[in-house]
């Protein structure tokens, strides 16, 4: 009885050292023959002579079980592959952004062409310049800004010139000592400047760019404008103006208030250009109040159109970004997969082959 335990035990440990020579065989095959082998052979005889630690498995009698030393191939090999296919999925809707961004372009460029001269048409009555026998328009004390901003975010840093230029004119007006206040057209730019001048927002206009602008938008904006402040001096319209598809300008557009000019005590002579116009049927106080708020109605659809382009633009330049950054970084992760499984693919043949010598010694 003892000698057939013994002649079992025997025959068990053959058994064992068959199949891990089994599979030593079968991984220098599958990894190119003896080359590779003999590579293996010199990294464990390298391992060794460093002192480095061979990362082996625990064989258990039967060869029922396993236990990996290393675990932390598997995790971070799932890990990667994660975070592959996540960027793969933002790339695909910033590329599905960019041409909905694209097409919107196109519709917003054709309402700006039609548009431009609608606006061009008020330019000379509130940007001329007078000459020396003319009077010109006093300086502003109580200037209302009025930022024209987007609803939506991802179209890069239109939102945030806007907020700048009108901060730093804002600051710059209580610096004079004038008393500037602002009025939001949007709702990205309205958190930037309630945290710098949280007491001087009169009013805000949010989802105007569900649908494109229109002029009965612009009179609707113009009224909510007007009546935020009747008594401001003027109003400075901040926008950015449409240069070309990966350019834009941001620009302070000031519009006078003539209906107050026309109720100022002590004016005798009308400032340049007002004196060249004469209402009919109308006393000048009524047609320069019809004279502002026209102009006004003008200029802010045609900041808006402007405005609106400028937005589409960015967020094109701004998606097309985004998505070669996106393709740059599944390339990364990529090599980054393929290395990290290289690695463990090594581990385990180095493991196969220190299990087979510590069997054979």
């Amino acid at each position: 009885r003892a000698r057939r335990e013994c002649e079992r035990g025997a025959s068990s440990q053959r058994r064992e050292a068959r199949g891990v020579r089994r599979g030593v065989l079968a991984a220098s095959v599958f990894l190119g023959g003896k080359r590779c082998q003999c590579w293996l052979w010199c990294l464990i005889s390298a391992e060794k002579m460093l002192g480095a630690k061979v990362v082996g498995r625990q064989l258990r009698a039967g060869g029922a079980a396993v236990q990996l030393q290393s675990r932390g191939f598997a995790e971070n090999l799932k890990t990667i592959q994660m975070r592959i296919t996540s960027t793969g999925n933002i790339q695909k809707i910033t590329k599905s952004m960019k041409m909905v961004s694209a097409a919107k372009l196109r519709g917003d460029t054709e309402r700006l062409i039609h548009g431009r001269p609608f606006g061009k048409s008020m330019v000379q009555l509130f940007q001329g310049t007078p000459t020396e026998d003319d009077v010109a328009v006093p300086e502003a004390q109580n200037p209302l800004y009025v930022l024209i901003s987007s609803d939506r975010g991802l179209c890069g840093g239109v939102n945030s010139f806007v907020a700048k230029e009108a901060k730093l004119a804002m600051e710059a007006d209580i610096a004079n000592g004038k008393d500037p206040k602002c009025f939001v057209a949007g709702d990205k730019a309205s958190a930037q400047i309630a945290r710098a001048f949280p007491d001087r927002i009169l009013g805000q206009v949010m989802e105007r760019s569900k649908t494109p602008a229109n002029f009965a938008k612009a009179l609707l904006i113009a009224d909510r404008v007007i009546s935020a402040r009747p008594d401001a001096d003027s109003f400075n319209i901040v926008f950015n103006k449409f240069v070309s598809a990966i350019k834009y300008d941001t620009v302070v557009l000031k519009v006078p208030n003539f209906a107050k000019l026309g109720t100022a005590e002590g004016v005798e002579v009308l400032p340049f250009p007002l004196y060249k116009y004469e209402g009919e049927l109308e006393s000048t106080e009524e047609s320069l109040l019809n004279l502002f708020e026209y102009g006004l109605a003008v200029q802010l659809y045609s900041c808006m159109v402007e405005s609106a382009t400028s937005e589409q633009s960015a967020r094109m330049t701004a998606m097309d970004n985004a998505s070669k950054n996106a393709s740059e970084m599944v390339e990364k992760l990529t090599i980054r997969y393929n290395r990290a499984r290289q690695a463990k693919i090594t581990t385990e043949l180095i493991e196969i082959i220190s299990g087979a010598e510590s069997l054979n010694g």
